[in-house]
């Protein structure tokens, strides 16, 4: 989960560009959604915009992980010492 690892998800924020694009494309789905979810009632067409949403941000929210697993993972390789 990306708020399990705020220092990384910074680190990335400053020196990953498709990482930075991700996330805050995942922040302006959450700000439509949380646009949308305030109406009493959503037509047909805004139903259908809502799940188009959700399906995007949380494609995004996976890419965002795949790259915090894969830096993580290559951290740990280059970082780990080697054994006696």
């Amino acid at each position: 989960m990306l708020k399990n690892r705020p220092a990384l998800v910074g680190q990335l924020l400053k020196t990953d560009e498709h990482f930075r694009q991700l996330y805050e494309e995942h922040r302006a789905l959450d700000h439509q959604l949380k646009e949308l979810d305030k109406r009493l009632y959503l037509t047909t067409e805004q139903q259908l915009e809502v799940t188009k949403l959700k399906k995007l941000k949380l494609k995004n929210k996976d890419r965002m992980e795949e790259i915090l697993v894969q830096h993580e993972r290559t951290y740990v390789v280059e970082g780990a010492s080697p054994s006696p």
